[in-house]
């Protein structure tokens, strides 16, 4: 019955999981025989790829934030579903604003980085995570997008209208009308500015490196400390649990995330989940015939 599920989608937020469920066909619960082994519930639904084919997916949300309840529940749905192939976290992060903007959506190319893995040291944090980039099966799948054009031609912003329409109005998915965004700047610990800056207009795919752990991040310091030594560009909470499960399991993942503050104290909640759209558009980019 689930052996043609070969993508796995996985959410952290209830926003993000209904961004989600709206761009996908035919959803229904997986009805899965026992919940009693701490299996969490599974939607099941289709993309329809531009080749006229079909992919099948199931569709997951976390019963909370964190990568330790990432890499749970990922770890389920590979198990429930082992025709499963390929995982992927869509959702938002917080963003480095001298790489991205609000409103960007940001692709692990280069991987997920665990910034709070590691030993402490008598002065220092000593961070010992290995890193490394997402599978090659996305690697490949985002230069063919990127070859073809596909995200210019399928508009994303369509797909972001559809989702605003079609889930709760408490929750707006389009940008805000405001022309001017803001950021923390921090120089030492009783010094910083509140930088403000025009909003850039569309949304543009920024291909790199996320950083990821088990904390909110609201330090503008660490988060510019972060995006020097380790080059990234966005930080969130449940992409290393992901990653490590995937490891065990010999799976592909990528994760991919909105922009939705700049990791530091003018956090806010105006902008919201752009990644839902780009997720559908690969996935719809991807042969129904390929080998996954």
């Amino acid at each position: 019955m689930f052996d043609d599920i070969h993508f796995g989608i996985v959410t952290a937020l209830s926003e993000e999981y209904a961004a989600m469920k709206v761009l996908l066909e035919n959803v229904e619960p997986a009805n899965l025989p026992d919940y009693s082994k701490g299996n969490n519930s599974f939607e099941i639904g289709k993309i329809t790829a531009d080749d006229g084919g079909t992919h099948r997916v199931a569709l997951s949300l976390l019963p909370n934030m964190g990568n330790n309840f990432s890499a749970a529940i990922s770890s389920n749905m590979l198990a429930q579903f082992p025709s499963i192939k390929n995982l992927i976290l869509c959702g938002i992060a917080g963003g480095v604003p001298s790489k991205v903007h609000l409103g960007d959506v940001v692709v692990s190319t280069n991987g997920v980085f665990q910034y709070d893995l590691g030993k402490n040291n008598k002065h220092s944090f000593e961070e010992r995570d290995p890193g490394g980039p997402c599978s090659a099966f996305f690697q490949s799948a985002i230069k063919y997008m990127k070859g073809n054009d596909i995200i210019n031609k399928k508009d994303l912003l369509s797909l972001v209208k559809l989702i605003d329409d079609s889930t709760d109005k408490e929750h707006n998915f389009l940008r805000p009308t405001i022309t001017t965004e803001k950021y923390e700047e921090r120089f030492f610990a009783s010094f910083y500015r509140i930088v403000k800056r025009m909003t850039v207009k569309g949304t543009t795919i920024c291909e790199g490196k996320i950083g990821s752990a088990n904390v909110v991040q609201k330090d503008a310091r660490k988060r510019d400390a972060l995006s020097i030594q380790h080059s990234i560009i966005a930080i969130e909470m449940e992409g290393a649990g992901l990653r490590d499960s995937t490891r065990l399991n010999n799976t592909g993942y990528i994760a991919i995330r909105g922009i939705c503050d700049y990791c530091d104290k003018t956090k806010n909640d105006d902008w919201h989940n752009y990644a839902a759209a780009y997720t559908k558009t690969l996935i719809e980019s991807i042969p129904s015939v390929t080998e996954i």
